[in-house]
């Protein structure tokens, strides 16, 4: 019966028409719906992929500012968490894989520190006032002075306070280099607790004058400046000051002697690092990065690198001559995490520790000093960033092999004031 049916359509010519017509048809669909793909469907899939990209450097940006939060947030125990959306919300139509990235977290990179310009020759020095002779101004009471030695004296006084000043035209004494690194305070004296006290107090500056010395920081015997105190670093003269005290007019403590180590070579105000970094699989915009490191977002794509979100450093014109320089550096820490994929990944956040390195205080250069694998991008933002400044001495540079960018900042007749403080932050993902 087929086989008849299949000799009346082979033997009319207006089926083979109609049949010739269907194929013809059917292979312009097919034709056109894959021209169609071919230009549509690369265009959906980046499209997706950079929407993705978008997204990401989005949630990197919540992340640098929910750290920003915890920095300078009121509670003494402060945490957050940041999801980062690793896969896209919409997928292309195409049979791929899926466009994604991965997260990871290593606490040894993206290196950040600050430092002083002047590099001392590491000579070792020790300033030991041991004849207070005419090397004190009283401030009030009154002391005795025997070969040297400090005791409460006149009718009997609770206390009486001397501040080292020196001969030789100024206040301060001299360590005779701004690569002055502070060791250990170490005093002389005979007390009989609880009946007497004596209270040592330090401060340093950049003048002889001590005009704009650091506060008057109250310190015990055997104490380490650099360790206490780091600001007290990079000045050049440091002056005393002792107060005498007594709960009993028969007794008085005696001063003897005052010595301070000091030595020559690198200031380090700070060195943190860390850093969180997002890498895609994605198929049109391969080898793109995006990274958090020291308060600040980085995107790269190949060679092209730039700043999303600037870091926490702003540089301000006080004056024609001095330059207010405001530094919140984030150290992150926690197990190193490997890259992780998925539909998300939740980033939690605890802050550790939040400390004021230098409240203010003139220092007359600084290094900023960054290693990290976004050479081009770090020199550029800094580039434009101190072009606005328009005032003060600066230099800027990349060695892009070993990925470390140097900004030198130089005092023209003041100082810089510097305002820097440190955070670190426990990362968990």
């Amino acid at each position: 019966m087929w086989f008849k049916n299949l000799k009346r359509f082979a033997a009319s010519t207006d089926a083979q028409a109609f049949a010739i017509g269907a194929v013809i048809l059917i292979m312009i669909a097919v034709t056109a719906t894959t021209i169609y793909l071919s230009i549509n469907a690369p265009i959906e899939t980046k499209e997706c992929e950079f929407l993705h990209s978008t997204e990401v450097t989005d949630d990197f940006v919540a992340l640098n500012s929910t750290i920003s939060s915890l920095i300078h947030a009121e509670s003494s125990v402060a945490y957050n968490s940041v999801p980062i959306k690793l896969t896209p919300t919409k997928e292309s139509f195409i049979a791929l894989p899926l466009a994604s990235g991965t997260l990871s977290f290593s606490p040894n990179k993206g290196n950040i520190s600050v430092r002083l310009s002047e590099t001392g020759d590491g000579s070792p020095g020790i300033w030991t006032l041991d004849n207070f002779t005419g090397n004190y101004s009283l401030k009030y009471g009154n002391v005795n002075d025997t070969t040297g030695n400090l005791t409460l004296s006149g009718p009997p006084y609770a206390s009486a306070c001397i501040e080292s000043d020196m001969t030789n035209g100024h206040i301060g004494n001299d360590t005779e280099s701004n690569s002055t690194v502070y060791g250990n305070i170490t005093w002389h004296a005979l007390t009989s607790p609880p009946a007497t006290e004596i209270i040592m107090k330090v401060r340093t500056a950049l003048d002889a004058n001590m005009i704009k010395s650091t506060p008057w920081m109250e310190v015990e015997n055997g104490t380490n400046l650099s360790t206490i105190f780091p600001t007290l670093n990079g000045h050049r003269y440091v002056q005393l000051s002792a107060e005498l005290i007594t709960w009993e007019p028969s007794k008085t403590p005696t001063l003897i002697n005052v010595s301070i180590n000091y030595s020559h070579k690198n200031v380090i105000f700070a060195n943190t690092s860390g850093n969180i970094t997002f890498k895609s699989s994605y198929h049109y915009f391969p080898n793109q990065v995006i990274t958090y490191e020291n308060g600040a977002v980085i995107k790269s794509q190949d060679d092209q690198e730039f700043v999303r979100s600037p870091f926490n450093i702003s540089f301000q014109n006080v004056s024609n001559n001095r330059t207010r320089i405001k530094i919140s550096l984030v150290n992150l820490t926690g197990a190193s995490e490997p890259g992780r994929a998925g539909a998300a990944t939740l980033v939690r956040l605890l802050r550790i520790e939040n400390k004021t390195v230098s409240n203010g205080f003139f220092y007359s250069n600084l290094t900023i000093t960054v290693n990290s694998g976004y050479s081009h991008g770090i020199r550029n933002w800094f580039n434009k960033t101190l072009e606005e400044l328009n005032s003060s001495y600066y230099n800027v540079t990349a060695n892009h092999t070993t990925g470390m960018v140097e900004i030198e900042l130089y005092a023209k007749e003041q100082e810089i004031e510097l305002y820097l403080e440190e955070a670190t932050i426990s990362v968990e993902m």
